[in-house]
C-alpha cells in the first residue's frame, strides 16, 4: 500500500484505519511501520536479485545536481551531491545495509523476519554476512 501523506493530506492514523478496512485485522502504529520496512525491502531485494541494483542506482539523475530549479519557492536550488551522500549513509545504516555497495545484510534482513529473502541474495551472491 505505497503511498505520499503529503500528496493525499492523510494522516498516518488514518492509514492504519484505512489498512485494517482492507485486511480485516487489526494493526498498530508500529505493525504498520514494520509492514512498510519489509516492503521496503523486499523491493530492494528484488532489484538487486533481478536487476543488479546497487548503490549507484540510490542516486537521482545528474540533472538534480546540475540544473537549478526553474521555478516556484525553490527557484534556482539543486542537489547537492555530498548531502545526498551523507543522507544514503544515513539511510543505509539505519536500514541495516551496506553503505559501501547498497546491498542488504543478512543481520539487517533477520532482524525483520526476512531470513528467506537473505538465503535468496545470498545464493545470488549479493548479500554481505
Amino acid at each position: 500500500m505505497g503511498y505520499c501523506s503529503y500528496v493525499y493530506g492523510v494522516s498516518f492514523d488514518d492509514w492504519i484505519t484505512l489498512s485494517v478496512s482492507a485486511i480485516g485485522k487489526p494493526l498498530t502504529k508500529s505493525s504498520l511501520m514494520k509492514v512498510g520496512l519489509r516492503a521496503h525491502n523486499l523491493e530492494k531485494a528484488f532489484n538487486t536479485i533481478h536487476v543488479g541494483f546497487n548503490r549507484k542506482n540510490d542516486y537521482p539523475c545528474t540533472r538534480y545536481y546540475n540544473e537549478p530549479v526553474q521555478s516556484g519557492p525553490f527557484r534556482g536550488e539543486h542537489l547537492d551531491h555530498d548531502k545526498w551522500n551523507h543522507m544514503l549513509d544515513t539511510h543505509y545504516l539505519l536500514q541495516g545495509w551496506d553503505k559501501q555497495t547498497g546491498w542488504q545484510t543478512r543481520k539487517g534482513l533477520e532482524s525483520i523476519g526476512l531470513n528467506d529473502v537473505a538465503d535468496r541474495l545470498a545464493k545470488v551472491g549479493r548479500l554481505l554476512d
